[in-house]
């Protein structure tokens, strides 16, 4: 009896501790999250407008740039990280957060030299490349250099292939005469006897035909002149 009273006793004190333990780490998971939303967001949501009331002030008002020493007297804190280099001058404010690993922060941003001036403010986001201290912007690329006039090919360019509008192009090939020719227009001078070759082949011409081509060699003698008259009216 004794020893199960032990144990019912040890196992309560077991379970009591474990039920402590539990109850500690949902009060620091419940006050890291209360610390994270109410605290360390915050702050970095005020250094954030702070500095940028705090900057545009400056800039309507006829007072001089604002410098990093002005925005550590406004932030009433030391930056938590600061670099110098020869492009920018950088200054980063943290705040951490509810869980160890995680931060929120501000960058500002400021001219290289002896008295740094404000450039620009960046609310938990990484210093983009061209605002990085140490940042050396590339060298200009060479000009290319001046083309050939539009048109205008190098030596033994020729006309461009596949392309319409060539010397072929505009070339039309010869018209094809009939075989044989045109024999109706070689001579001239037949007139109307050529009609005498419209008879059938195998058929003699009509008398019709006879006629006509008799008519027209009358016709293709010199004016004044006839078959009979040019042996007779000769003196």
């Amino acid at each position: 009896m004794k020893k199960n009273a032990v144990r019912r006793a040890g196992a309560s004190r077991a379970t009591l501790i474990r039920q402590i333990v539990m109850v500690l780490i949902l009060l620091v998971v419940a006050g890291a999250a209360v610390y994270d939303f109410q605290v360390a967001r915050p702050a970095a949501k005020n250094a954030y407008d702070t500095v940028m009331k705090l900057a545009d002030e400056h800039v309507r008002s006829s007072k001089p740039p604002l410098t990093a020493a002005d925005v550590q007297k406004a932030l009433n804190r030391q930056p938590s990280y600061s670099e110098k280099g020869p492009n920018k001058y950088v200054e980063k404010y943290s705040w951490i957060s509810g869980v160890p690993w995680r931060s929120y922060y501000i960058w500002v941003v400021y001219t290289p030299g002896e008295t740094p001036y404000f450039q620009d403010v960046l609310l938990n986001e990484e210093l983009p490349e061209e605002d990085r201290p140490d940042y050396t912007p590339p060298p200009p690329e060479p000009a290319p250099p001046p083309g050939e006039p539009v048109g205008v090919g190098g030596p033994g360019a020729g006309a461009p292939s596949g392309g319409r509008g060539g010397a072929r192009d505009n070339q039309r090939p010869p018209a094809e005469e009939p075989p044989g020719g045109d024999k109706s227009q070689d001579s001239p001078a037949s007139g109307k006897g050529s009609d005498a070759s419209k008879a059938p082949p195998g058929q003699p011409p009509t008398d019709s035909d006879q006629s006509q081509g008799g008519d027209a060699a009358k016709e293709s003698k010199p004016n004044g002149q006839s078959g009979s008259g040019a042996a007779s009216g000769s003196p």
